[in-house]
């Protein structure tokens, strides 16, 4: 908390200060909230659309963008209010889930934010693996398969976030039943992991539960996500570029049909890709940042402040803050990438707000009533030659 970290008598308050007041303050809320409504919109429009993308690969990227949506509504969120109003907001949360609080809100953040790398992980795998056998992968990978794969994914992270809360998180305060006394301020924003949890009864536990929890995260839900995101995403680059290569020799003795025909073949799936890698490109830029800022800070990878980077409470605090921003700017901007490489979430997109120009308006109901005049004069020339041919039968029945 800033308070805690940065006292209001610190020299170097004003540099605080100013970070909330010129940029935390205004840029995490229009963020969050445009990232949010054109996330939703995304979503709509791949779930009422579903050619914009195979059925394996539109699986995998509506459960990012539900995952951004979510993560940017909740979690993101939650870091604002965390920096703007910590005591409002802490006291709220006490009110709804008592001396839980802690634990409800930070199993929740854990979970949307490994299940949002490991949902981008597995979209990086399902796209190498399109690249290298498309045949083969669209008949193993079936929509009820990736279907399944997802919802695994999504439970195991939650499982793992629940259950490390549940070990390593003791409630500082008890509710008593002939007092509903609130606790002091800092024991609501205290959230220190302890070695062993009175939830599940007394434990003898010698273990530092801290750097288990810690190392957990590092390396199960953002080393081994991160590294597959590098590798795969050198893969699917390289390959894209030698068949591209191959298909522009191809293109070139071929007749302009037949080209045609290759470019719309593969327009999909090159789009799917490089969307992805624009993704993965961004996570793995942003993302890694605030994990090295925790290993060179040293205390601060267990959730405190110490100051070892920078020699300065307050600076390390305008750090963390930073890098704990960059965490979610790959979800505030896929929908960015979206809009950028979907020609057809563009024109979905356009069509859910009605911004149709009047000209195109125009010229669509004049093709619909030429075609339906045409329809018409095709009716009607073929009933008066139908009539021609009656007539022209009973004719040579009488000469006969």
């Amino acid at each position: 908390m800033l308070n805690l970290a940065c006292p209001q008598n610190d020299s170097s308050r004003y540099i605080a200060d100013g970070f909330i007041n010129y940029f935390f303050s205004w840029y995490i809320v229009l963020a969050n909230l445009t990232a949010t409504v054109f996330s939703g919109l995304c979503f709509f429009v791949l779930i009422k659309h579903p050619r914009v993308f195979a059925s394996s690969t539109r699986a995998w990227f509506m459960a990012i963008t539900v995952s951004d949506f979510f993560t940017l509504l909740l979690a993101a969120n939650d870091m604002y209010a965390e920096v703007m109003f910590p005591m409002s907001y802490h006291r709220l949360l006490f009110k709804v889930f008592g001396r839980y609080n802690c634990m409800v809100r930070l199993s929740l953040i854990l979970s949307l934010g490994w299940s949002s790398n490991l949902l981008q992980t597995g979209l990086s795998l399902e796209r190498l693996a399109s690249v290298i056998a498309p045949l083969k992968t669209r008949a193993l990978t079936t929509g009820r398969l990736t279907r399944f794969t997802i919802l695994g994914i999504i439970i195991f992270s939650c499982g793992i976030a629940i259950g490390v809360n549940i070990l390593s998180y003791d409630p500082k305060y008890m509710e008593s039943g002939d007092t509903q006394e609130e606790p002091g301020n800092e024991m609501l924003l205290e959230c220190d992991r302890v070695n062993g949890s009175t939830l599940l009864g007394e434990m003898n536990v010698n273990l530092d539960l801290t750097k288990i929890v810690y190392h957990i995260d590092l390396i199960m839900f953002r080393a081994i996500p991160f590294g597959t995101m590098l590798v795969s995403s050198a893969i699917i680059a390289s390959l894209i570029r030698c068949q591209r290569r191959r298909r522009t020799k191809l293109m070139g003795a071929n007749s302009v049909l037949q080209q045609r025909q290759l470019y719309s073949g593969s327009n999909h799936e090159s789009q799917a890709s490089l969307l992805l890698l624009t993704m993965n490109l961004t996570t793995l830029i942003t993302n890694p940042l605030f994990l090295i800022f925790e290993l060179i800070d040293g205390e601060g990878s267990e959730g405190r402040t110490s100051g070892k980077l920078t020699g300065n409470t307050c600076v390390t605090w305008v750090l963390r803050q930073i890098f704990n921003c960059l965490l979610y700017f790959n979800n505030q901007t896929n929908w960015i990438f979206y809009i950028a490489f979907g020609a057809r979430f563009r024109h979905h997109i356009v069509t859910l707000f009605r911004c149709r120009h009047s000209g195109s308006i125009h010229e669509r109901q004049t093709k619909r009533s030429h075609t339906i005049t045409t329809r018409n004069t095709t009716y009607h020339s073929v009933k008066r030659v139908s009539g021609d041919a009656a007539v022209y039968g009973e004719r040579m029945e009488r000469v006969r």
